[in-house]
């Protein structure tokens, strides 16, 4: 498991981050910080736990959160995947169609 912390300057809070591979815990709070960053107001129109889930099971290797070890709250997160893509071809399916949905 990949965990480094962040130490603190003497300008910096006390409050450390440590890097993790997200889990099942965390999937409401990726949500919430998600929908806040794009300011989205109905979960409909968003990512769900699901999508994270499905994003882990996929490609567990890149995905990692950001978690404020003091109050356990995730405060940064990567949402990356790896896809078959041919620059010279475009792209006729929905992007949850290529990803597989995740």
């Amino acid at each position: 498991m990949l965990a480094r912390q962040h130490s603190p300057t003497p300008q910096q809070d006390e409050a450390l981050i440590a890097i993790l591979p997200p889990s099942e815990r965390y999937f409401e709070q990726m949500y919430a910080l998600d929908a806040l960053c794009y300011l989205v107001t109905d979960r409909d129109e968003w990512s769900t736990p699901d999508y994270y889930r499905a994003q882990l099971q996929n490609f567990p290797e890149g995905q990692f959160i950001a978690v404020e070890t003091a109050s356990d709250r995730v405060v940064g997160f990567t949402a990356s995947m790896r896809v078959d893509f041919d620059p010279k071809q475009p792209l006729l399916e929905s992007w949850n169609h290529t990803t597989s949905y995740g």
